[in-house]
């Protein structure tokens, strides 16, 4: 009856035996279209319940591809190159391995693949983050949330949870209220150089790059992610209202600086947000001197302005993925197309 009457289950088997059979049956015939997230030490033996997710944790998913993970290892990238493996063993539409330090790798049967960083902690602590992840992440997928932003909501949990002494839980209020400290998260330039040279300090490699990211979309979270791998610190300079209006046109931004730099701080992959109101970030590069200066686009090095400022002091310019503006354009075109229907059918729009 439980079963029947909820959107979503979980179905958490520690291998004590006490799920397999009955309970197994039971699922089966009651699965209907309903969300099936499978949180199992042996998940072999539950694919043929084909779970919508489930989420090994890495020393599970080392098993299922008969792999050793060491200390130094990649982790991540080593469950990514074995992405269509894990799917197969586990029966799954997708599979969210959590790799507690790592943060999360997302695969999926459509070959697409998303991942999430852990905020770090002094010290180990026996927290409960793994079961508040696998809570958010099917609390966010059954009310709807698209399943990489249900991913990023449940990194945000577990690190609530993780950053506490002792077994903890995250409440409403408490993502909430985590969440809600992203809104002033813009670094002023003397606190950043601060940040940035204490992070260099302890060895970590710097990395930098910069743009409106004005309605953020799938495109701008890739291009963000891809430049998260080239270091260890990700630094997101945003074109302030003025700049985006000066390089995007009158009716740009959308959403001003301070909802921007919000946005994509409360992205686990940044570590740090700025506002720069110049043309080219030039005079941010040449104060901070990152390690690696990221930036998407189809064109070579030698076609951008950045790059003698790169270069003067030893660093490195990587070109990745191009995000196009037009996605951008697009969603606009397309909230105010609703926006103009909206209002015409209320008789409120121009005749």
């Amino acid at each position: 009856d439980a079963v029947a009457g909820s959107a979503a289950v979980v179905l958490c088997d520690y291998g004590s035996g006490a799920l397999p059979g009955p309970v197994q049956e039971a699922l089966q015939a009651h699965r209907a279209d309903r969300l099936l997230v499978v949180d199992a030490h042996n998940l072999r033996q539950w694919r043929t319940l084909r779970p919508d997710l489930v989420t090994p944790n890495a020393q599970e998913a080392a098993r299922l591809l008969d792999l050793e993970f060491g200390p130094d290892a990649d982790r991540a990238g080593l469950v990514a190159d074995a992405s269509r493996n894990l799917l197969a063993a586990t029966g799954a539409e997708a599979v969210v391995a959590t790799l507690d330090r790592d943060g999360t790798l997302l695969v999926n049967n459509d070959g697409g693949a998303h991942r999430t960083w852990a905020s770090p902690v002094s010290e180990k602590q026996a927290s409960g983050a793994g079961d508040t992840f696998v809570a958010c992440l099917t609390l966010a997928r059954a009310a709807g949330l698209p399943l990489t932003t249900s991913q990023d909501l449940a990194q945000v949990a577990a690190d609530v949870v993780v950053h506490r002494p002792g077994t903890s839980v995250c409440t409403t209020a408490d993502l909430a209220g985590h969440l809600g400290a992203f809104t002033e998260a813009a670094l002023g330039a003397e606190e950043l150089a601060r940040a940035v040279a204490a992070e260099r300090s302890a060895g970590r490699r710097i990395v930098l790059t910069n743009g409106c990211f004005d309605v953020l979309h799938r495109g701008h979270t890739t291009y963000l992610t891809q430049a998260k791998q080239l270091g260890d610190v990700l630094v997101v300079a945003l074109n302030s209202d003025a700049s985006a209006r000066r390089l995007k046109g009158p009716d740009r931004p959308i959403n001003h600086a301070a909802d921007r730099a919000g946005v994509v701080a409360s992205l686990s992959c940044v570590d740090y947000v700025t506002v720069f109101d110049t043309d080219t970030p030039i005079p941010l590069i040449e104060a901070l001197k990152p390690d690696i200066y990221a930036k998407g686009g189809d064109y070579s090095p030698q076609m951008l302005a950045e790059t003698p400022a790169v270069e003067a002091y030893g660093g490195q310019l990587a070109i990745l993925d191009y995000v196009s503006d037009h996605s951008t354009t697009a969603v606009v075109k397309r909230i105010r197309a609703q926006d103009g229907a909206g209002e015409a059918a209320a008789g409120t729009g121009p005749a």
